[in-house]
């Protein structure tokens, strides 16, 4: 079961291969695992009876595979039209089997809202500093980690095809909004499985967030007696995995 899931685009109908389909939830960024600044959407590299515009998109900048360990850091800022979001590089450490961690480096306006958005195949609910995701096979803890306060705000695509018989349905997400700080805001989420409520709250008391004087960023916190510990090397273009 997909505890955080991408929908990917919607199904075909009529409107699909019009410039209308980047209105869709499914289709345009609002409906996949992204961040946003204010709202602002990511562009579409290309729309009907127009070239691609191959300026539009991210890069990956590292990728580690490893036995224990797999890291990726990516760079999509070029996807957005950088009113609002002017730089965002994301991390994705995946701690085999079950631990994943990520963060994301926003690069915007002091007082502008940042939104982390998720989306899931399974129920959600909503705690004041965390959410769980559930279904018969287990629990999925989700638990940002900001400098700062933040609220996990939830939330519905409405969805209904442009097609004969089309059923209508709603897909759940939530997103943890930040107001930026400063220029530059660090926003960690750490994913992983959870037999109840109890154990997601012992859990989140452990949790500790530091940056040094280098702007050297660690995270960490135990499960299952052992600490996990994400060292983030301050680097001239932001941070990066140890």
């Amino acid at each position: 079961m997909e505890f955080i899931r991408d929908y990917g685009s919607a199904g075909y109908d009529k409107a699909y291969f019009d410039q209308e389909r980047w209105n869709y939830p499914l289709a345009s960024s609002l409906g996949h695992n992204f961040v946003q600044v204010n709202g602002e959407k990511q562009l579409a590299c290309k729309l009907k009876n127009q070239p691609w515009n191959e300026n539009i998109g991210g890069e990956v900048l590292e990728f580690r595979p490893g036995t224990s360990r797999d890291y990726a850091l990516l760079d999509p800022s070029n996807a957005y039209p950088k009113k609002e979001m002017k730089g965002w590089r994301r991390h994705i450490v995946l701690d085999k089997p079950v631990i994943a961690v990520v963060l994301d480096e926003v690069t915007c306006a002091k007082g502008a809202e940042i939104e982390v958005r998720f989306h899931s195949a399974v129920s959600q609910a909503l705690r004041n500093s965390y959410a769980l995701l559930n279904d018969d096979r287990g629990t999925m803890a989700v638990i940002p980690v900001v400098a700062g306060d933040f609220t996990l705000r939830p939330g519905k695509h409405a969805i209904l095809a442009a097609q004969k018989n089309a059923s209508f349905r709603q897909v759940p997400y939530f997103g943890t909004v930040v107001k930026a700080g400063s220029n530059t805001t660090a926003i960690g989420t750490i994913i992983f499985p959870v037999d109840d409520d109890s154990e997601a709250r012992e859990i989140i008391n452990s949790v500790k967030r530091t940056v040094d004087s280098s702007g050297n960023l660690t995270l960490s916190f135990v499960k299952d007696g052992k600490t996990c510990r994400y060292i983030f090397k301050k680097g001239k273009d932001g941070l990066i995995l140890e």
